[in-house]
């Protein structure tokens, strides 16, 4: 969600405007956000894949601005193709505000856990989300690491609890 916040704070509605087309990945407005969102992937290897998308003209109906696919099962998307967002309900309520989805979900680019954070206008008023995606098998990962270090964590005061109590009963 912080990532997601971080990158729709330096986002203008001016920077996304232009890109609506599959031809639109060759202008420099393109590049300039897909680098950007490159830069922030290569400082956190646990994203997959980040994005922005604004609302397509059919209610819960989304439309790809830019993807920029890390690691993912489908080549990036191109601006102006359709993304139905119909059973992600958080991803639509992050035109409202920062939000994370409650459960890993698989699209299309893999199984993941995904956070979003709009895009704001001048007026306050939300033009598109920002999206990061990190893969489930990462998070599997990240919580088998979690697990260990407080085993760890465990045995060691353990350990320090019998040694204690061996001092103490001298």
């Amino acid at each position: 969600r912080i990532g997601a916040m971080s990158l729709a704070s330096a986002i203008t509605p001016e920077d996304i405007a232009p890109l609506r087309t599959a031809a639109d990945v060759e202008t420099p407005a393109y590049k300039k956000l897909d680098a950007r969102f490159r830069q922030v992937a290569a400082a956190e290897p646990d994203f997959s894949d980040l994005y922005i998308m604004r609302r397509g003209p059919k209610p819960g109906s989304l439309e790809i601005v830019v993807d920029a696919v890390i690691l993912a099962d489908a080549p990036p998307a191109k601006p102006g193709e359709p993304y139905e967002a119909d059973r992600e309900t958080k991803m639509l309520e992050g035109f409202d505000g920062p939000v994370v989805e409650d459960d890993i979900y698989t699209d299309a680019w893999g199984t993941v856990l995904s956070g979003y954070a709009p895009i704001r206008d001048a007026s306050g008023k939300a033009v598109a989300i920002v999206g990061i995606d990190v893969r489930a098998s990462r998070i599997a990962a990240i919580k088998r690491e979690v697990a260990l270090l407080s085993l760890g964590v465990l045995a060691a005061a353990i350990l320090a609890m019998v040694l204690l109590a061996v001092i103490v009963a001298r």
